[in-house]
């Protein structure tokens, strides 16, 4: 059977964690759903004139047939992309400033449903790199 299990139930303790966010750090990475800060808005605008002078078109990633089958997995599963352009794309984002905006770019990994021992569509950890 299926219970609820009520808020102090698990005997767990309130995180009292906290870190500075984006704005504290000055970074250009409000939530989706908001309006970025005039300074990212026209590095972006910028971007994307300079990129096309400069010949770089975005760094993208080589088909990986292991990676599309995961990403269809209904089982755990973990794949590595390999990109292309990335060097010359990553060096001129951080190189460019715009109005006291520079570019940065991260590296992550995705990973789907972390620590997940289900199987299923949807349900199954995937690792993406």
């Amino acid at each position: 059977s299926v219970e609820r299990v009520l808020g102090g139930a698990l005997g767990c303790s309130e995180s009292s964690y906290a870190a500075p966010g984006a704005k504290e750090l000055g970074e250009c990475l409000a939530p989706p759903d908001l309006q970025q800060p005039a300074s990212c808005a026209d590095f972006a605008a910028a971007w994307r004139t300079l990129g096309t002078r400069a010949g770089l078109g975005a760094h993208e990633r080589e088909p990986s047939p292991e990676c599309d089958a995961c990403l269809q997995s209904t089982v755990p599963c973990d794949c590595e992309y390999t990109w292309t352009n990335h060097a010359n794309w990553t060096r001129f984002c951080e190189e460019t400033t715009v109005g006291g905006a520079s570019g940065r770019v991260f590296r992550v990994d995705l990973i789907r449903n972390p620590g997940s021992s289900r199987n299923g569509s949807g349900l199954a950890a995937q690792t993406l790199r």
